[in-house]
């Protein structure tokens, strides 16, 4: 073999290694492009549904977080501010809460300091409904000295409290009097029973 046909035959086979190689090489670029591509598409179809969903408003998110927090600041401390589950409440302002609340007269004896219903059954918890040191209140907001009006919002009532001046023991039981308080004391109506029965004198 001479020297020319050897070296034809060595660029012959150069050329289909290089071209095989380039191949190769040529359908890896391909590939990677096409893939790519396919990324570039998919990130673009991404990025148009989510500014279907999220329209791109312009948020300052570092005020909106401000605004956030100031208005948070409201809130704070909202249980000190509510109203308190029993409270002493004005005669002008029973009006508002008829439609929700039911009215309850109690009687308060306070020469033994017992707290009895309407039907003069004492009441043995009435600290939990009256709250503590009730009868220290009396004409507080209610325009009768011997009267004290109490919300409570566990039992959802207001409670018209009237004192008495006398005994439990004598008024209801029939116990005798002691030597010192012969003279029975006079039961007190309540004000808004009293207020009732002069409508009724006016019309008639």
């Amino acid at each position: 073999m001479n020297v020319s046909i050897k070296n034809a035959l060595l660029f012959a086979f150069g050329g289909t290694v290089g071209g095989f190689v380039g191949y190769l090489v040529g359908d890896l670029i391909v590939y990677k492009l096409q893939e790519e591509t396919v990324k570039e598409m998919e990130d673009e179809t991404l990025k148009d549904e989510m500014a279907v969903v999220v329209p791109n408003i312009g948020v300052n998110y570092t005020d909106y977080s401000k605004q956030l927090e100031k208005l948070a600041s409201r809130y704070k401390g909202v249980e000190e501010r509510e109203m308190p589950a029993i409270q002493i409440v004005k005669y002008d302002d029973l009006a508002k809460y008829d439609s929700k609340y039911v009215m309850e007269e109690i009687a308060y004896y306070e020469v033994d300091g017992v707290f009895s219903t309407e039907n003069e059954e004492p009441i043995a918890n009435f600290n939990e409904l009256f709250g503590e040191d009730i009868s220290k209140n009396f004409g507080a907001g209610s325009e009768d000295p011997d009267i004290v009006y109490v919300l409570n919002e566990n039992t959802i009532v207001i409670y018209e409290i009237t004192r008495v001046h006398g005994s439990y023991a004598s008024l209801v039981l029939g116990m005798p009097l002691e030597k010192e308080n012969k003279k029975p004391a006079a039961r007190r109506v309540p004000k808004r029973k009293k207020s009732a029965e002069y409508d009724e004198d006016s019309e008639s």
